[in-house]
């Protein structure tokens, strides 16, 4: 399901994550967040996060297109560069 989920997010501007448990999202989704943010190289992805009853937020992130950045390799596993995160309240 994890890579079904990859291909439909690749094509999204805009993916949403939505837990009923509040506080942080689950440690597994890092990396599938990590994977998805690598396959949209060049292209920034809005992730909404919305969990429990009350806290939202929203963070625009981009991974450079090692083209754009000579010094870095094609295969580089750095993190992804943040864009923008704003905290959202849930009403």
């Amino acid at each position: 399901w994890s890579e079904v989920a990859l291909r439909d997010a690749a094509n999204a501007t805009v993916v949403v994550l939505a837990s009923s448990d509040p506080g942080s999202l689950p440690a597994t989704v890092e990396p599938w967040i990590s994977a998805l943010v690598a396959r949209k190289a060049g292209l920034p992805i809005t992730l909404i996060a919305v969990l429990g009853d009350t806290e939202a937020w929203t963070i625009t992130i981009e991974k450079p297109v090692a083209a754009a950045l000579p010094e870095m390799a094609a295969d580089d596993a750095s993190p992804p560069r943040l864009r923008e995160r704003s905290a959202v309240r849930a009403a």
